[in-house]
């Protein structure tokens, strides 16, 4: 089976020097991440871009930490958007029917899985 990695977007440039960050995700889109992805053999799925509030429509909160709110709203959401995929995959392996062990054989080891499961990867853009 083909693995699958899932592809997500944090299009910010919060806490960064330099304008234009926040459009990481879309130059790696356009440079065809999915397609050198699907090319060593992995099945991409674009799950699109976090939502996130242009920093000129935000306030910069405290002097010494700019935009920390916001910075961590977003990272929050990626670590969850991360740990959603991980726990649906589990999920999905866990379900994937097992051969009992063989006759005689000791059963102190979990039984294998029929079939391989893919692995999910999410990247982060």
């Amino acid at each position: 089976m083909t693995d699958t990695v899932r592809i997500v977007g944090a299009p910010t440039d919060y806490g960064a020097s330099r304008r234009g960050v926040d459009m990481g995700p879309s130059a790696i889109r356009y440079a065809d991440l999915a397609a050198a992805l699907s090319a060593i053999g992995l099945d991409p799925r674009d799950r699109g871009n976090l939502s996130v509030t242009w920093v000129e429509c935000d306030d910069p909160g405290r002097d010494d930490a700019k935009y920390l709110t916001a910075i961590e709203s977003v990272c929050a959401r990626l670590a969850d958007d991360v740990s959603e995929t991980l726990a649906a995959e589990r999920r999905r392996s866990s379900s994937t029917t097992t051969t009992p062990p063989p006759s005689g054989a000791s059963s102190d080891r979990p039984a294998m899985p029929t079939s391989a499961p893919s692995s999910s990867t999410t990247t982060a853009t």
